[in-house]
């Protein structure tokens, strides 16, 4: 009797486990089919990070950056309390 309460104990420990670390479960995942997690890692492109826009040299260094100027005549950059990016003056949205 003891052990099969322990066998219930450890699956329910597992069971709990797996459902904390994988909220939602593993089918919501966005890269479960390729097994492949993307994290913002060392990149050369401009992209949006946790520290704003930037690329990392080949030392893997953080060097901030523009990206890449919208089509359309209206575009300038813009920064604005502590947020800069694209702004469209003639729609007043930002990009």
């Amino acid at each position: 009797m003891k052990s099969a309460f322990g066998l219930a104990a450890v699956a329910l420990t597992i069971t709990a486990g797996a459902a904390f670390a994988a909220p939602g479960g593993l089918g919501s995942a966005p890269a479960v089919d390729n097994g492949i997690i993307q994290v913002h890692g060392t990149h050369r492109s401009c992209q949006t990070g946790p520290a704003g826009t930037h690329y990392h040299n080949w030392r893997g260094n953080r060097i901030a950056c523009r990206p890449t100027r919208p089509s359309g005549i209206w575009w300038t950059w813009r920064t604005d309390g502590g947020r800069s990016g694209w702004y469209h003056r003639r729609d007043k949205r930002w990009n």
